[in-house]
């Protein structure tokens, strides 16, 4: 057995100081109190983490996501007014239970330690297990008034008279995990003394909380911390969100409901995982956490992340008897690059906790401010998942005398983190539950990680030595579901060709008309002759099967007569665009190999051109009409698996790469396509993709074969909308393809409507906003729209959706006839359900490779392990997820996603929100970085409407995407354009996008001038981190937030007031949000100011017509109106908010209370006067309550609706 046991020369130096530490309070020791006690009648300051709970309640009022139950089912007689006298003794006992938070006048909390005072237990008849396990989640669930207090609520249920259920809420800010064993414990060895008669048998204690806060504060200030926080920023350096699959999209600001779900790890199961950390120096947690990450990167597809792990936070003896919020959170990030083992990643695990324990003093607030953690309120900092592992030893608990207690199952309510997995060690194993936010997630989806969690444990147990990605958590039915449930498209195989189709539908209408163009039509007969003509010439100068032929020519009937001729050669050709640059030609042609060069009118042949150079004119088109043939070709046509064209795609060494495509492959494409959108001789299909595009193949061939017409739009029109519309509605066009990016303007064109002939749209290329989709709906209600996906290594498209209705998210679909398609990690295993990885594609439409590209071709096209014997797969590089419809969505390129300041972005979600703004119609969104080392995002928007490019306000825009999106979200600068630039194709051209035209606001350039501009102006700029602000600058536009603006009207109220001024208020601010007009209202004195108004509009006013719906919200007990400018932000069109000023409640200024019955009339009073409309009338918590209950009253009484 090899030695696994470490020496102390072999730890680091922080981890030889944490093992001393610990060997030191092992021994015995004369008893001394490294806290010290506060002088009598101070106050203490709160702790780190009390502050951070505090702000935390002001972003999101109400939440219960901070509460912490407890709950003990008791049985045998129980004597009330004991219980209740042990109450009353524990709170006395523990500060922390006395506690509340008003704020001073500067807009800080600060702690309120009520004097001891008998505490009530209420008592509640329950009606049966149901009805009590209900009142304990209602009462569980209520939140708490901070300001008010108290902060512990207590409930005791009768079941019956030997049966009671014991519950007990406090908020995280007084109390944590370990504090609620403590309450228990100390509440039942009272009761049991008080119940015998006994006086209070608890020892004094030796410190109090507030003692501790003092001495963290001390302990913390200075440079006491610098080597761990400069350990923790190098730690979580470029540290990324974890983004788990979510069931819903993620919320624009971060919600708390939660639920649970339960999860265990039997007796022998544990013993085996608690063995293989052994072997490895590990605990139990360490083994768990381990396992816990691998699980989180197979379902998010990362590997770099944090998880958040509870310490206790209780660094000395005397702190372990208190009830306080001591619980510290470490972010563990995970390392999980190459490919460990279990046992080896248990290892990593080992050593990445004990640096964090080593360095655990410095407080997860303090920690947020340290690392300046880009903000983004949608999700918790650092980290988004949670994994805690109890000893048993702390659910269990001692009787009360003739009082047994034991421990009472409850249900999550709320949740800080996007998941949490408790999990607490009993004698049959680990039992536990996973706490989730239902705002993201379903049942379902948690049912799935901890399956897929206890699979893999037990795969690590069975294998702890095989590489991670051996083992496999998935269950059967996964497995089915991702490789074989949406993958049975076999349809009967075919020996046809373009060849051979098409020369089946001439010989059924050779007198109908083929092809349509500005210049004059073909019908299929002289289609076929014009083909016949220019394959002799090919074949007379050597061309035949497996040859490449380059076709240089602009869209015309001469260009369709020509690819069709090239094939009946039996060759494949390959399109040169002639707008392309002449080296990129040069370089295709030498590439391909091409032995001959058809080339167009006005085309320029590349210098050093060594391919013969046949012309392609109006001269092969002579006749035509009249049907004469050349002589027919004497090589054989081509066969199935013949190459029938070879595209060009960009590559990422600046080489583009061409990709042949069989005839087989594209036959599959078409006979799909013709089953599933059916065209016939009365259907005319627009063909504009420049033939150096997939798409071009299509839209040629579809029609020819099924006996349609093909209608070209002349050279360069695909990149004019209005030409666009006017053929479509001149030819009655039934069929039409767009690049998503072009779909927008073609709708946008005046006239749109009237295309009525129009019955298909298909999209491809790139990805289908749905804004744009549901636009398409609203204009062209008849006209159906498909979605499809594929690369050019796939025969054009692989899968397809309909998008039917108003769509909310469009996927790619399911795959087409005789394909295949796969969402596989790196290693070629199928991903969980719902998690993200790379798309992969087999079957029929596999192109052969990349065109003399060995290399490219064996690291791109693989072997199918889940194929028939010698299938291949095509790993794209998209990055995918499958919906449980079986749908694909499509999440981006894997290589194209956006970090910046270590941040994950996706530029299409940003887009998306532009695009929503009425003013306007296009959008892109990129990184730059214009000066070296300044990445930012950076929009690019076509204004709504014919206005001047230079008339967006990107102040406007600014506003309204602050609404949608996080604020790291929020691009730097909005250059307008006249319109987004395009490649050949009709795809964004991101290298052409410009520099970004910087507008700073005229305000800033205006300095403050008054006594009271002044000192606004510099209040700003020390609260906004800025060298100096204008007069006329926007304090929002600047960064500016509710928070912030307390601090700005609380440090403003005394020089103010020096400068001759009066104070204002935060409501003052969001009202008038320049320094100038905020300075003007402060000169005002209060008879020219008027009465200060109650109700605070936070929306735009909504005009009558238009309005859906009003609320007027009472904010809690202390809280200022601004509480609900979140709610505000949030609602959607025609909703507007008044919020409630209650007097003396607005930080920053001074004013007198008014008495209930004066507030409620005074209210209904404004509301009647200012309120138009029905209403709704909201209040939160017990002030906001009783305030909003007694104006409705009134109100109502007023006959007011």
């Amino acid at each position: 057995m090899s030695d696994t046991s470490t020496s102390p020369a072999d730890l680091s130096a922080a981890k030889r100081a944490l093992l001393s530490r610990r060997l030191t309070q092992g021994r015995t020791a004369a008893p001394r109190s490294a806290v010290p006690r506060r002088p009598e009648g101070a106050v203490p300051p709160l702790s780190f983490a009390q502050e951070r709970l505090w702000f935390m309640e002001q972003f999101a009022p109400g939440t219960a996501a901070y509460n912490i139950p407890v709950a003990r089912r008791l049985r045998g007689p129980l004597d009330h007014a004991a219980l209740e006298r042990a109450l009353t003794d524990v709170v006395a006992r523990h500060e922390t239970l006395r506690s509340r938070y008003p704020a001073t006048d500067d807009g800080r909390p600060v702690l309120e330690i009520a004097e001891p005072a008998p505490v009530s237990l209420p008592v509640v008849a329950a009606d049966g297990e149901e009805h009590a396990a209900r009142l304990v989640d209602e009462t569980a669930a209520l939140p708490f008034d901070l300001v008010a207090g108290p902060l512990l609520r207590t409930l005791l249920l009768r079941l019956a008279p030997d049966e009671h259920i014991l519950l007990l809420v406090v908020h995280h800010s007084v109390g944590d995990g370990w504090s609620s064993e403590i309450l228990v414990s100390e509440l039942l060895r009272c009761y049991a003394a008080r119940a015998d008669g006994d006086a209070d048998p608890l020892p004094p204690l030796p410190v109090s909380y507030g003692d501790f806060a003092q001495w963290q504060r001390d302990r913390l200030g200075g440079d006491g911390l610098d080597g761990a926080v400069a350990y923790w920023k190098a730690e979580l350096a470029g540290v990324e969100p974890l983004v788990l699959p979510t069931a819903r999209p993620r919320p624009a600001r971060q919600t708390f409901d939660g639920a649970g779900y339960g999860f265990r790890v039997d007796r022998d199961l544990l013993d085996r995982l608690a063995g293989i950390g052994r072997s490895r120096g590990a605990t139990v947690h360490m083994v768990m956490l381990a396992a816990f990450q691998e699980l989180l990167a197979r379902f998010s597809g990362q590997r770099d992340f944090a998880v958040g792990s509870p310490v206790a936070g209780r660094p000395e003896p005397e702190l372990e008897p208190l009830v306080g919020m001591f619980v510290n959170v470490l972010p563990l990030r995970a390392r999980l690059d190459g490919d460990p083992s279990f046992a080896e990643l248990v290892g990593r695990t080992r050593e990445t906790c004990l640096e964090a324990y080593a360095h655990q003093d410095l407080p997860f607030a303090q920690l947020v401010t340290e690392l300046n953690v880009p903000r983004d309120v949608s999700r918790s900092p650092v980290f988004q998942a949670v994994l805690a592992v109890q000893n048993y030893a702390t659910g269990r608990q001692a009787a009360a005398g003739a009082l047994e207690a034991v421990t009472y199952g409850l249900r999550a309510a709320g949740t800080r983190f996007d998941v949490e997995l408790f999990l607490m060690e009993w004698p049959d194993g680990l039992r536990g539950a996973f706490n989730y936010n239902t705002d993201l997630f379903d049942e379902a989806d948690i049912a799935r990680l901890a399956g897929h969690l206890g699979r893999l444990l037990r795969a690590a147990a069975d294998r702890p030595d095989v590489p991670l990605s051996r083992l496999d958590g998935l269950s059967d039915a996964e497995r089915v579901f991702e490789t074989e449930d949406f993958n049975g498209t076999d349809t009967e195989p075919t020996g046809a060709t373009l060849v051979s189709l098409i020369a089946e539908q001439i010989a059924r209408t050779p007198s109908a008309t083929a092809v349509t163009a500005e210049d004059g039509t073909l019908t299929y007969a002289g289609l076929d002759a014009a083909a016949d003509r220019i394959a002799a010439r090919l074949t007379a100068a050597g061309t035949g099967p497996g040859d490449v032929v380059a076709v240089g020519a602009e869209r015309s009937r001469e260009l369709v007569a020509a690819l069709l001729a090239v094939m009946r050669t039996g060759a494949c050709y390959t399109p040169l665009d002639t707008e392309y640059p002449a080296d990129r030609l040069a370089f295709m042609l030498e590439d391909s190999g091409a032995r001959v060069l058809l080339a167009g009118d006005g085309v320029t042949v590349p210098e050093g051109c060594r391919a013969t150079v046949l012309p392609l004119g109006k001269a092969d088109l002579a006749g035509a009409a009249a049907g004469p043939r050349g002589s027919a070709p004497t090589t054989p046509g081509p066969v199935p698996d013949d190459p029938a064209y070879l595209i060009y795609t960009s590559g990422s060494t600046g080489r583009p790469k061409g990709v042949p495509n069989t005839h087989r492959a594209i036959v599959n494409r078409l006979l799909w396509m013709q089953r599933s959108y059916p065209i016939g001789p009365d259907d005319r299909v627009l063909q504009k993709t420049p033939a150096g595009f997939d798409v071009s193949v299509w839209e040629l061939f579809w029609p020819l074969m099924t006996g349609a017409r093909l209608v070209l739009a002349r050279p360069g029109g695909q990149k004019d909308a209005a030409y666009l519309q006017e053929v479509v509605r001149a030819e009655s066009v039934t069929v039409a393809h767009f690049v998503p990016s072009m779909l927008p303007p073609f709708l946008a064109e005046e006239g749109v409507e009237r295309c009525t002939a129009l019955r298909r749209v298909v999209c491809s290329g790139e990805a289908l906003p749905p804004d744009t989709a549901r636009t398409f709906r609203g204009l062209l209600p008849d006209c159906a729209l498909a979605n499809l996906y594929g690369p050019t290594e796939a025969a054009v498209d692989v899968s397809s959706w309909e998008c039917e209705g108003l769509p909310d998210t469009v996927p790619i679909g399911r795959p087409i006839d005789n394909v295949r398609l796969y969402v596989l990690d790196g290693a070629l295993r199928p991903v969980p359900p719902g998690a993200p990885g790379e798309i992969h594609i087999g079957g029929t439409g596999v192109a052969l490779g990349y065109h003399r590209r060995p290399g490219l071709t064996a690291a791109r096209f693989v072997p199918d392990p889940y194929g028939p014997p010698g299938a291949r797969l095509y790993r794209t590089g998209d990055l995918g997820r499958r919906r449980p419809d079986g749908a694909l969505e499509h999440l981006g390129r894997m290589d194209q996603q956006v970090k910046l300041r270590g941040v994950r972005i996706e530029p299409g979600e940003i887009e998306e929100a532009l695009r929503a703004l009425p003013d306007v119609a296009e959008a892109a969104v990129v990184v730059r970085e214009d000066t070296p080392g300044d990445r930012r995002l950076a929009a690019y928007v076509v204004p709504a409407g014919e206005g001047d490019d230079g008339d967006l306000d990107p102040q406007a825009v600014r506003a309204e995407l602050r609404r949608r999106l996080p604020e790291w979200m929020v691009p730097v600068s909005f250059t307008a354009l006249p319109a987004l630039p395009l490649t050949p194709n009709g795809k964004l051209d991101r290298r052409a996008l410009p520099v970004p035209r910087l507008r700073r606001d005229a305000g800033a350039a205006v300095a403050p001038a008054t006594p009271a501009e002044l000192v606004l102006a510099g209040v700003w700029a020390e609260v906004l981190g800025l060298e100096s602000v204008g007069a006329e600058e926007d304090f929002f536009d600047l960064g500016g937030h509710s928070l912030l603006a307390t601090q700005v009207v609380a440090l403003a109220r005394k020089p103010l007031v020096e400068a001759g001024a009066r104070p204002v208020g935060v409501m003052d601010l969001f009202t008038c949000r320049t320094v100038r007009d905020l300075a003007a209202l402060a000169e005002l004195s209060e008879e020219e100011r008027g009465p200060r108004r109650l109700l605070h509009r936070l929306t735009v006013p909504v005009p009558a017509a238009s309005r859906r719906g009003t609320l007027v919200c009472v904010p809690y007990g202390g809280g200022s109106a601004v509480v609900y400018q979140p709610v505000a932000d949030l609602l959607p069109d025609g909703w507007e908010l008044w919020s409630v000023a209650i007097p003396g409640h607005d930080v920053g200024v001074t004013e007198e209370h008014l008495p209930f019955g004066v507030l409620a009339a005074k209210l209904a009073e404004e509301i009647a006067e200012r309120v138009e409309g029905p209403f709704v009338v909201y209040g939160h918590c017990g002030v906001g309550t009783a305030l909003a209950v007694a104006t409705a009253r009134l109100l109502e009484a007023s006959g007011r609706e």
